[in-house]
């Protein structure tokens, strides 16, 4: 017990010790927890703000103080940076207006606190800078396990009240202690734990037996798996699939990482493979890059893929710099990677955004003489027409798939002033986007059901709500259940069955059984239309007999 008390009071003295000795970063944690405390009155009377979005930034922001801090040390200039950087929640929480929901701005901002972080303010030698990434890594892992714990416990402890007293507690009760720990302790915790500048023990048994008994011989396992199939699309003389670029991306990515430990390792039984690595990966690589050649030149850039094309050539650039002592340099691997993480996230124009979207308005622009009709998408497209002719269908499926990713990616307005008008696409667009519904050679047009007309009740008057059932399509049929393991069944439709009897209209959309009756807004027969599916539906509802 007097070692737990002990610990107690270690940990408390640490606490105020950080307090004093990091105040801006303890001030800048109490700012956003009391905004987290106002947030329900901050959202009413700022029109448009989500304040989860301004939480996001919580730690790049955190991090960048902490930063400015330890820099000021011995940099007077930089001490009137540290204190104005506590400002910066300010035009965060106004951004918020403007981001309906996180996007690569945000995520970037986490790569380059984890740069900053490790990066240091000199230069490192290989070892130095493996040393300094393992030491926070362990560190700030160490202090988020404190800070969890800490929450259990107080979690434990406010159930176990609550339960014993008999108190119906709100979800406060629990937020809001979580929430101080998440926003203050574990911060100060982690800023006392990086700054101590005391090595992590090398070659410890656990960082060997991760490095050099998992991650090393795992790397050698799918070098030859990717090799393995290397040797297949060569074979066959075929193009490799878009989604490899992924794989490959990672296990350069993880490769480099083992390269970088190795000074840290107290044995080293895979030093011939990583000397070799630079050229066992060229064919990886040369996988890699037709890979993403392959899915940019059919569906174009993205945002998403213009961070695949920067990383792949990020990943090739530094498999080179393995190459050479003189290059062999991490922590310039890591200082180039977060400039142009920022360079392509922040700066307009060259930004991942704007490249995905000017890529998709060409891919866009050079189909709609195949689709539009008097300037403007046809409200009722004659779909039999549209897939007795391939050419016409991949341009509607083009259409379709850039209109749809440049109105999620535009503003408002910029894309009405540009796409405005061209309307609106049909709104059974997924027929033409997904190719498995139809066979590139079908001329048979679906025949949709829609719901017609007033609906007999018959008595079931209760509108059960969606929350309270599940509903899954079973081959053939439509099912609902009392809860999502399929297990008490509420109603079976025989959708396909009705229709093979040569059901129509509101007969193919209306089920019932003695407690239950389900309405559909429709069922498109995709019967003869398509190689995998049998039927679609639109929003179902259940309602339940009046007891």
């Amino acid at each position: 017990m007097s070692r737990f008390a002990e610990g107690l009071k270690g940990l408390g003295r640490d606490l105020i010790r950080s307090v004093r000795d990091f105040p801006v970063e303890a001030l800048l944690g109490a700012v956003y927890f009391i905004i987290f405390l106002f947030g329900k009155r901050i959202d009413a009377r700022l029109e448009d703000v989500d304040l989860f979005n301004l939480f996001l930034w919580f730690i790049p922001h955190y991090v960048l103080v902490f930063i400015l801090h330890r820099l000021s040390k011995d940099r007077t200039a930089l001490k009137a940076a540290y204190f104005l950087s506590w400002f910066l929640w300010i035009p965060l929480l106004f951004l918020c207006t403007r981001l309906s929901s996180p996007d690569w701005a945000v995520a970037v901002s986490y790569l380059l606190a984890a740069v900053l972080l490790v990066a240091g303010d000199r230069r490192l030698d290989n070892e130095a800078f493996g040393q300094r990434v393992l030491r926070t890594v362990v560190r700030v892992g160490i202090c988020f396990l404190i800070g969890g714990l800490m929450m259990a416990v107080i979690s434990a402890i406010i159930a176990s009240v609550g339960y014993l007293f008999g108190l119906k507690l709100a979800d406060s009760w629990f937020e809001i202690p979580n929430a101080f720990i998440a926003m203050n302790i574990i911060p100060l915790l982690c800023c006392r734990a990086v700054s101590d500048s005391q090595p992590v023990q090398r070659g410890s048994k656990l960082f060997n037996t991760v490095v050099d008994g998992i991650l090393s011989p795992a790397l050698i396992i799918y070098t030859a798996i990717l090799y393995g199939y290397i040797i297949r699309i060569l074979v066959r003389w075929e193009l490799p699939d878009g989604g490899v670029a992924y794989m490959v991306t990672a296990f350069i990515a993880i490769a480099l990482l083992c390269c970088m430990c190795l000074p840290l390792l107290s044995k080293r039984h895979f030093d011939w493979f990583y000397k070799a690595f630079p050229a066992i990966a060229i064919p990886p690589l040369a996988l890699l890059w037709v890979g993403i050649f392959r899915r940019t030149g059919e569906y174009g850039l993205t945002e998403a893929r213009f961070y695949l094309v920067l990383l792949a050539a990020l990943m090739t650039l530094f498999t080179a710099m393995l190459a050479s002592g003189k290059t062999r340099k991490f922590q310039g691997m890591a200082l180039i990677l977060a400039a142009a993480a920022a360079l392509f996230t922040y700066v307009p124009g060259i930004r991942a955004k704007d490249f995905g979207i000017r890529s998709q308005q060409k891919r866009l622009e050079a189909v709609l003489p195949l689709v539009l009709e008097d300037g403007s998408f046809p409200e009722d497209p004659d779909y039999a027409a549209i897939f007795a002719d391939s050419t016409r269908l991949e341009a509607w499926r083009t259409a379709e798939s850039s209109w749809s990713y440049l109105k999620g990616s535009m503003t408002k307005d910029s894309f009405e002033g540009k796409y405005g008008q061209f309307g609106q696409m049909p709104a059974n667009g997924w027929i033409l986007a997904d190719k498995t519904h139809w066979p590139e050679t079908t001329t048979v047009e679906p025949v949709v059901h829609e719901l017609q007309g007033p609906i007999d009740l018959q008595g079931y008057t209760v509108l059960v709500p969606s929350s309270q059932y599940h509903y899954y399509e079973d081959g053939k049929e439509a099912v609902f259940y009392l809860d999502d393991t399929k297990g008490e069944e509420l109603l079976r439709c025989g959708i396909v069955e009705r229709l093979e009897a040569g059901a129509e209209g509101n007969d193919v959309l209306i089920f019932r059984n003695e407690g239950y009756m389900a309405v559909f807004t429709y069922v498109v027969d995709l019967r003869e239309a398509s190689g995998s599916e049998v039927f679609r539906t639109g929003t179902a509802m259940l309602f339940k007999k009046t007891e």
